[in-house]
């Protein structure tokens, strides 16, 4: 069957293309780079298959090239891949491509994204229940999570952070009596997943110290 290659404008980016095989989108492509195929006349039919498979060749380039981009500002998951990837219209063969691509030369590497994330949120002192929501949030499977938080997540230094904020919003609220100063601090962290018996021994803590 012979393929014809089309061309029509990416709504909303006046330099982008959308590139279709056979009345199916294939990717995106800038308009300076489609001039190398189509010349002045970008919309026109395309029907040489040399011209078809060096196109496609440059829409890989292109959209690996995006991705990279991406993931130079900070790790990513497959799961946020795969979602930024649709916006360059490109097949799921493409996708795959891509990705096997980026997990081959390690740029893609979702245990080690998740040890960032469980590193990063104990020193932020964000509770487990929390840190389990943001690996979920980012398309991390459950598995990979649950050996990162048991592996990277240090208890001792997210209770000290921890600490610290109790005594921050304790002393928010030290004009109040003491009954209204601990419901507003166990409200607000056991919105955040810690635990309430945590709370009331850290809140206890800094009562204890504030007396002395």
């Amino acid at each position: 069957m012979k393929r014809l290659l089309k061309i029509r404008n990416k709504p909303g980016r006046k330099t982008l293309r959308i590139v279709s095989v056979n009345d199916m989108d294939v990717g995106t492509l800038p308009q300076s780079v489609l001039f190398q195929y189509a010349g002045k006349n970008e919309h026109e039919v395309i029907c040489n298959d040399h011209k078809i498979e060096l196109m496609l060749e440059s829409v890989y380039k292109y959209t690996l090239g995006r991705i990279l981009n991406y993931l130079t500002r900070q790790d990513r998951s497959e799961i946020e891949c795969r979602r930024y990837l649709k916006q360059f219209y490109i097949s799921e063969d493409m996708t795959d491509k891509i990705i096997d691509k980026l997990k081959s030369y390690n740029y893609l590497n979702d245990a080690r994204y998740a040890e960032s994330i469980a590193i990063s949120a104990s020193s932020r002192g964000l509770s487990r229940k929390e840190l389990a929501f943001k690996m979920r949030e980012r398309g991390l499977n459950e598995a990979i999570a649950t050996e990162a938080i048991d592996k990277y997540y240090n208890d001792k230094e997210a209770d000290e952070k921890l600490y610290r904020k109790i005594q921050k919003t304790a002393d928010r609220y030290s004009s109040l009596p003491y009954c209204k100063l601990k419901e507003k601090v166990l409200a607000k962290f056991y919105k955040k997943g810690f635990s309430l018996d945590k709370i009331s021994c850290l809140l206890e803590k800094y009562s204890t110290e504030k007396d002395n």
